[in-house]
């Protein structure tokens, strides 16, 4: 019975040869196999490793299944936006430096400081923040008018700030290009970023404007020397004729509804 056992185990763990075929028809006494038979046999023993192989392959702790697993997640990482690609190392003291303000913030008397380091050039009048139009200014709430308030104080670093890259722009040498792109760049993010709060400033006091004329809190048209245009009161008039129309075409539609008469002088 031992035997037996050992020969079944055996006959599990891996796939029947050759030899073993040959060794049974002699034990058997068979001799009527022919050569094909054992070719045959042959082939399906190359089957059966194959099949095997390809088992072993997907294995979980398998080398070649784990390549395939990491290809896939690194995939799914790129589709999700989980990869974040990072820049080239920074000096240290200015990796630290910037940090600091980020977590803390200026003292004080330095913002006082490099705001007065920094006046608005003479030709760039834009760099300054804008105030909102006191057409709108007095409609609005108290709350309304601190959390603008706050706004412009915000801004106002970030003004400073630009107007300083700008300088430094000035003093890069033509030659030295990759400074030159860099402060570039600098420069056309930091003023997006102070357009994106001028207009964040309009659509926060949208609730202070009348429905119809909440097409003035978009960001449709420039943000010049006032917060809303230079010329709202214009805005304003288009847009109440504007209304006034849409209600008389409704008015005098041609196309009435149940029990309305098409005009209404029939």
């Amino acid at each position: 019975m031992e035997e037996e056992d050992a020969n079944v185990n055996i006959g599990l763990s891996r796939p029947i040869c050759n030899d073993d075929i040959e060794s049974d028809l002699s034990r058997s006494g068979s001799k009527d196999v022919s050569n094909a038979d054992l070719s045959r046999s042959g082939s399906k023993d190359v089957e059966c490793n194959a099949d095997l192989s390809r088992s072993v392959d997907m294995v979980p702790g398998s080398s070649r299944n784990a390549g395939m697993m990491e290809q896939a997640f690194s995939y799914f990482e790129n589709v999700v936006g989980r990869t974040e690609v990072k820049g080239k190392v920074l000096a240290e003291n200015v990796s630290t430096g910037v940090t600091q303000v980020l977590c803390d913030g200026l003292p004080k008397d330095t913002i006082t400081a490099l705001s007065e380091k920094y006046p608005v050039p003479a030709n760039c009048s834009r760099l300054e923040v804008v105030q909102c139009n006191e057409e709108v200014f007095k409609q609005i709430s108290p709350a309304s008018r601190m959390r603008d308030a706050s706004l412009q104080k915000v801004q106002v670093s970030l003004m400073k700030g630009i107007t300083a890259v700008c300088r430094a722009m000035e003093m890069v040498k033509g030659d030295n290009k990759e400074v030159l792109e860099n402060i570039s760049d600098g420069v056309a993010l930091l003023t997006n970023a102070s357009h994106s709060l001028d207009i964040y400033r309009r659509q926060s006091l949208r609730g202070e404007i009348r429905d119809d004329l909440n097409a003035l809190c978009t960001a449709s048209y420039p943000v010049s020397d006032k917060l809303f245009g230079s010329n709202i009161k214009d805005k304003i008039k288009d847009m109440n004729d504007s209304i006034r129309v849409a209600k008389t075409t409704r008015r005098f539609s041609p196309y009435p509804s149940h029990g309305q008469k098409r005009f209404p002088f029939f």
